[in-house]
């Protein structure tokens, strides 16, 4: 295997990992902080993450960044803030 595969397989395996950290993540409401310690949806983290969530393969990373957005407009102040 010379190194251009290598680093190919490295970026697909590093990949795969990522995604599927951030689909385990996933829940009814969105994107968690984390599926153990911080089972809660953050505004910051939910738009970070959903860069992420767009370029997974998996179909489920926009149906879990669209519950984000609308987990959080659900619960926008009238003033606009965002939990």
């Amino acid at each position: 295997m010379n190194q251009t595969d290598l680093k190919t397989d490295l970026i697909g395996e590093a990949r795969a990992r990522a995604e599927a950290i951030l689909i385990a993540n996933g829940s009814e409401l969105g994107i968690l902080g984390s599926s153990h310690a911080y089972q809660q949806l953050w505004g910051r983290d939910s738009m970070i993450c959903g860069v992420g969530l767009w370029l997974c393969q998996d179909v489920q990373g926009r149906a879990i960044d669209g519950r984000s957005l609308e987990t959080l407009r659900k619960f926008q102040s009238a003033l606009g803030k965002i939990p």
